[in-house]
């Protein structure tokens, strides 16, 4: 290989790499399965979105599993990357009340979660086949910062709900934890590129 052309694969290589990090840095949408650790077997996916309302954060809870489930979503609470944003968040939903915002003080061991987190709000109307509520939508949002969903990388949550079960009788306690977008791709053509700069050209007699 002529050292022109090893040195324009380098370059187009390196803009790869350059942008597949930047795309993995400014993921939009991340996803985790809650899965039961007290109570009736149950499944429920959380989605967090920041293109939906730029600066916010819109989450979904979805009762997912398992087989036909039956539900009523009645309380999330989840971590934070950064504690120091605590006192302006806000959470806002239509069956989203009595919000706490407390670094490492909800939940915890016999809680929603176990561990201590630091956001936590009911969701509906408390006790056995009120509202029913399967799927929930709400917004985080804070006074004075944009808010992404790196805000909420790695970060581990808790999801509370009753009248689980067919004979809507049960409650469950999940937890679960949110992933931290790994730029793979990137990291392979980082290892091309190394490959490729150790390379010397070949001379021809």
């Amino acid at each position: 290989m002529s050292v022109r052309i090893q040195s324009l694969l380098v370059s187009c290589l390196a803009a790869a790499s350059t942008t597949l990090i930047a795309s993995a840095a400014s993921a939009t949408r991340i996803e985790a399965t809650a899965a039961t650790f007290i109570g009736a077997p149950l499944e429920v996916l959380l989605s967090v979105d920041d293109a939906i309302d730029p600066g916010k954060l819109v989450l979904t809870l979805s009762v997912v599993g398992p087989g036909e489930p039956l539900a009523d979503l009645v309380g999330f609470l989840t971590h934070v990357n950064d504690e120091s944003l605590l006192p302006g968040l806000s959470v806002t939903g239509p069956f989203v009340s009595d919000v706490e915002l407390l670094a490492n003080q909800i939940g915890g061991p016999g809680g929603l979660s176990p561990c201590y987190c630091d956001l936590g709000f009911d969701i509906g109307t408390p006790g056995i086949l009120q509202d029913d509520l399967r799927s929930v939508t709400f917004t985080i949002a804070h006074a004075t910062q944009a808010l992404d969903v790196s805000f909420l990388f790695g970060r581990s949550f808790g999801v509370d709900a009753t009248s689980v079960g067919p004979n809507r009788d049960r409650v469950s306690r999940l937890v679960g934890t949110l992933p931290v977008p790994e730029p793979g791709a990137a990291l392979l053509i980082g290892l091309g590129l190394a490959g490729l700069a150790g390379t010397r050209p070949s001379r021809r007699r």
